[in-house]
């Protein structure tokens, strides 16, 4: 019998060799195109290779996406008609199938804003905060038991009184690992907004602004520390990434390094940054330059430029990396290709690995288990 039921599971491992693999991490990439898609990968961490697993269609250029920290919901922004036009955008809920990685939509509220590029959300899944560029507003709702969006529960149009001549975008929006402050960078206003965060109604309330970031330099996107909190921008405008002391509410501006190589002077527009979870390594994409700058963290929180590697397709627009910091996820926008690269250990360099994979107008990464 012992014998019987030890052929009937080598049996069963014969007919399921992908039940291993399941336990590799899901890859999630939008694709910003009028016919827009979400898709879902699995990464072999083995052979660094992308194994298609879903396609969900009928949401249209989805800019970036946002899944729950338990995987269980997926969050896109939607475009009923053109992106930055006339008509305010929507923010999408979908349910997320975690054995066929398929989603179920749920429901949709309007952003109020239009060109809605990004979505931010508090570590206990309950607050979602979108920034809209076009518009140049931040808006927050609070998202149900059953992952569905509630309405709207707060809407913050940026401004600089004493620069009028300014023109808002709103370009991100990141709730802190505590969940008590959004921080919005404005890459027209070229300044950081804070929000105190309501846990219990997921309202923001506005408690600063600026100062201007220095030499116009137009803040995209901003990740923080992990081991600090210091709080990184990258730059679009400047090809830079600027390092913020953060002490709650209170930011103070500390050095802007360059994305670029030493005397480069093609045009660029930097576009994202990933720190890795032991707060070594900074990872900045530089769209037109068209690579990935390494940047090594110091102690003191200092950025030293180690190495600019070719991005593997044009326009790196987002990144993304593994939990347990072994490889670096590249969308490559106008190149319409995803490429693996691997992190090598302690150095932190990037090696590209595996084949790339072709997917129209890749724009938002999310990577969900190990």
């Amino acid at each position: 019998m012992i014998r019987i039921i030890t052929l009937m599971m080598m049996a069963l491992r014969l007919i399921a060799p992908s039940s291993g693999f399941a336990k590799e991490p899901v890859i999630w990439v939008s694709s910003f195109s009028e016919q827009g898609a979400i898709h879902s990968f699995q990464l072999d961490s083995e052979t660094a290779s992308l194994r298609k697993l879903s396609t969900t269609r009928g949401v249209r250029q989805p800019f970036f996406i946002r899944v729950s920290s338990d995987g269980q919901y997926l969050y896109s922004t939607h475009c009923p008609e053109k992106f930055g036009g006339a008509t305010p955008d929507e923010v999408v809920a979908f349910k997320v199938d975690v054995s066929h990685h398929e989603l179920t939509l749920l429901n949709r509220r309007s952003t109020e804003g239009r060109a809605s590029c990004y979505l931010g959300m508090s570590p206990d899944g309950k607050t979602l905060g979108v920034a809209s560029y076009e518009s140049g507003d931040v808006a927050s709702f609070r998202i149900q038991e059953d992952g569905r969006i509630g309405h709207r529960v707060s809407y913050h149009p940026h401004r600089d009184e004493e620069r009028r001549e300014l023109v808002s975008h709103a370009h991100c929006l990141v709730v802190s690992p505590e969940g008590d402050f959004a921080y919005a960078a404005d890459l027209g206003l070229n300044q950081i907004f804070v929000y105190q965060v309501d846990p219990e109604t997921s309202a923001f309330e506005l408690i600063a602004q600026g100062p201007a970031v220095q030499g116009g330099c137009g803040p995209r996107h901003l990740a923080f520390d992990p081991v600090k909190g210091r709080i990184y921008v990258v730059n679009e405008l400047s090809s830079s990434v600027t390092i913020f002391e953060r002490d709650q509410s209170q930011l103070s501006e500390r050095e802007t390094v360059s994305t670029l190589p030493e005397g480069f002077r093609g045009k660029n527009a930097a576009g994202d940054l990933k720190i890795t979870a032991d707060g070594r390594h900074l990872y900045a994409t530089n769209r037109g330059h068209d690579s990935i700058a390494h940047f090594v963290i110091d102690d003191a929180g200092g950025l030293t430029l180690k190495s600019i590697v070719p991005s593997g397709g044009d326009f790196p627009q987002s990144l993304a990396i593994t939990s347990e910091q072994k490889f670096l996820l590249c969308a490559n926008m106008k190149g319409n290709c995803l490429i693996v690269f691997a992190i090598h250990g302690e150095s932190g360099e990037l090696t590209r690995v595996g084949m790339p994979v072709e997917i129209k107008s890749p724009a938002c990464l999310q990577i969900v288990g190990q």
